[in-house]
């Protein structure tokens, strides 16, 4: 290797042909060597960056989001929020995007719920769902149980 860096306990990141890769304490190649940069993001992920780009990674090397994302947040570790072109989206630990980058703005709620803002107003997202709970816009919302939210529509 060209170069070599410890992101994480028994992790190790490697430069090969100006790229990085990570292999695990095994030797087991978990990332090949394409990113400009990977880094450690959290217990569970490594940041993979493809030049101002950044995706996430497991620590077993699969791929969760791909390198499109300015920002990364993780609410409540189990939803990862992404900028993407100005526009926010979510996807699950698994990989599957659940919300599409269409948004200004989000805010996390009581009891799992997650409010996504747009020109157009907001949707609400529920984490026990996992998807998006509102039919339409709507003006505002109030998470008062788990399992109920009111929303508010100025008509």
């Amino acid at each position: 290797y060209e170069q070599v860096e410890v992101p994480a306990q028994g992790y190790l990141a490697f430069a090969k042909s100006g790229k990085w890769g990570l292999v695990d304490e095994r030797g087991a190649v978990l990332a090949p060597p394409r990113y400009d940069q990977i880094s450690c993001f959290s217990q569970q992920y490594f940041s993979i960056w493809e030049g101002s780009r950044q995706g996430l990674i497991t620590r077993d090397g699969r791929i969760v989001l791909a390198p499109v994302a300015t920002d990364i947040q993780i609410e409540k570790d189990s939803l990862i929020c992404f900028e993407q072109d100005r526009k926010w989206g979510a996807a699950t630990p698994d990989g599957v995007i659940r919300v599409l980058p269409a948004f200004n703005t989000y805010q996390a709620m009581e009891h799992g719920f997650i409010a996504w803002y747009s020109e157009s107003g907001a949707k609400a997202y529920s984490m026990n769902c996992r998807s998006m709970i509102t039919p339409a816009f709507a003006d505002g919302f109030y998470a008062f149980s788990p399992r109920y939210l009111l929303f508010k529509k100025n008509r």
